[in-house]
């Protein structure tokens, strides 16, 4: 599987980012670490994430998108997701995110996201770990399919950072 890729563009108001390809961890860690440096630089109404051109999410991608749904709020920023291929709208709902994401259809009034989100840095296995521990807490708060799901997961890298101290 090909690794995917982010575009973003930025407007007064908003943030626009198409997730390209299979998104996995190693893409999830670029989009944590861009969306975490726009929001706290840039004063956004909206931000969009165009599912269109997504081919694959992982439960770690779904957890990006939960997370910084979760700091919305801290953010008073609005998090929507468009269009969505039916196979990730199919993924999206099986770990309850259309239930607390607004989703749209269509591209109007939307730009073309055509900058590519750097891939900043080479990431070590600690903040890998914190990346997946963080995003997999953020599903786990859903509901409780994905406590069952996902608390294993949580566990095991509790578990992992035990034994290394």
């Amino acid at each position: 599987m090909l690794k995917g890729s982010l575009e973003f563009s930025l407007t007064e108001d908003s943030c626009y980012l198409k997730l390209i390809g299979a998104i996995t961890w190693e893409v999830s860690a670029d989009l944590d670490t861009f969306l975490a440096c726009v929001l706290n630089e840039v004063v956004l109404k909206k931000v969009y994430f165009d599912l269109s051109a997504t081919s694959y999410m992982d439960s770690t991608s779904l957890g990006v998108l939960a997370h910084f749904k979760r700091l919305g709020s801290q953010y008073t920023v609005a998090f929507i997701i468009l269009n969505p291929t039916d196979e990730i709208l199919k993924n999206l709902h099986d770990v309850g995110l259309t239930r607390i994401f607004e989703i749209e259809r269509g591209t109007k009034g939307h730009p073309f996201s055509g900058n590519a989100v750097p891939s900043s840095k080479v990431y070590t296995p600690k903040e890998i770990g914190v990346l997946v521990k963080k995003t997999h807490l953020a599903l786990v708060t859903i509901d409780e399919k994905n406590r069952e799901l996902f608390n294993e997961i949580v566990k095991n890298i509790d578990d992992e950072d035990k034994a290394k101290q």
